[in-house]
């Protein structure tokens, strides 16, 4: 069991940079007698491992698959945080409704325990998922719970915990003032999240904050700064080898859109959109397929327009959101 602990300790600090190695030695620990307690963490650590390296659809099945593993062999302190992880990928795989029952669980389970951080993460999904369902009031409601609870948590518990969940919360506020215009509001809201990340060294959060500050910058049309913040930002999440970099390519893509380069914003998309549906980043591929189908509306290219325009309403039809970005392609 000994052997474990360099393991554990790297799982609990997800050292992005050492992910693949360590997602491929934790895989071997099927093997291992996992009612040991001292390794009851290693198969979340595994999951949130996988979801950086592999993406969502990987994550989920390791998830899915732990959850069976709790149930078995009685690790009841550990099924909140299963249920919250999996709330986390269900939304980012566009299935809000499953991500709402999955964090429902979770919220029960850490009242239950009187857990305050994992109560917390709960609430800002439910912002997350509230705004995706474009319910603002509603969102607002749980940011304010959240942020209340953030003020009471000890850091001397986890701080690296404690740290992301302050920032994750601070984001979540962001996204709101972002929905509601009030672009000063969520750049503030953004340098709060990103002095928590940068506490822990949170690369990840910190670098996912840079993406919240290029939206801000692309709602002010101040377009140079969006396209540096989005390429800076999906440079260093690819470095850290996280499957997030996508993500603030696809907005990159939507600024050459703004700024008329077609032929760019074409060949930057189809990249982006390889990458999200092999990663299981399904919530974004509606924008993806939308802006594609834009693209080539902007290149008088009909045939490849509605295939990306036919697509971008299949995928709404299945995983249907609320997205600013979808309503200004629609425009």
């Amino acid at each position: 069991v000994d052997e474990f602990g360099p393991w554990l300790e790297l799982a609990e600090k997800l050292e992005i940079g050492q992910a693949s190695t360590l997602a491929a030695l934790l895989r071997t620990t099927h093997d291992v007698k996992l009612r040991d307690l001292k390794l009851h963490s290693v198969p979340l650590g595994r999951a949130e491992l996988a979801a950086q390296v592999e993406g969502v659809r990987e994550s989920l099945k390791l998830i899915n698959q732990t959850i069976g593993q709790a149930h078995n062999y009685g690790w009841s302190g550990l099924m909140g945080h299963l249920h919250a992880q999996r709330a986390d990928l269900l939304w980012k795989n566009g299935n809000v409704d499953a991500a709402q029952a999955s964090c429902d669980e979770a919220s029960e389970l850490f009242a239950e325990l009187g857990d305050e951080l994992g109560l917390t993460r709960c609430f800002t999904l439910f912002a997350y998922l509230s705004s995706l369902r474009n319910r603002q009031r509603e969102a607002r409601r749980w940011i304010t719970s959240a942020l209340d609870l953030c003020a009471e948590l000890d850091h001397s518990l986890a701080p690296a915990q404690v740290g992301a969940t302050q920032g994750d919360a601070y984001m979540a506020l962001a996204r709101v003032h972002l929905r509601d215009d009030r672009a000063d509001k969520a750049t503030r809201a953004v340098e709060l999240a990103t002095h928590h990340f940068s506490q822990t060294s949170d690369q990840y959060g910190i670098w996912m904050a840079r993406v919240l500050l290029g939206d801000v910058a692309r709602a002010q049309g101040a377009f140079n700064d969006a396209e540096r913040h989005y390429l800076e930002a999906s440079s260093r999440l690819a470095e850290l080898g996280h499957c997030a970099w996508c993500v603030p390519k696809l907005y990159y893509g939507l600024v050459l859109l703004e700024e008329r380069s077609y032929t760019l914003a074409r060949d930057v998309l189809n990249e982006v959109l390889d990458a999200l549906t092999r990663h299981g980043y399904h919530l974004y591929l509606c924008v993806a397929q939308a802006a594609l189908a834009t693209c080539h509306a902007g290149l008088r290219e009909p045939q490849r327009w509605s295939e990306h325009y036919l697509a971008a309403r299949k995928v709404l039809e299945t995983f249907p959101i609320v997205d600013p970005a979808l309503a200004w392609l629609a425009r």
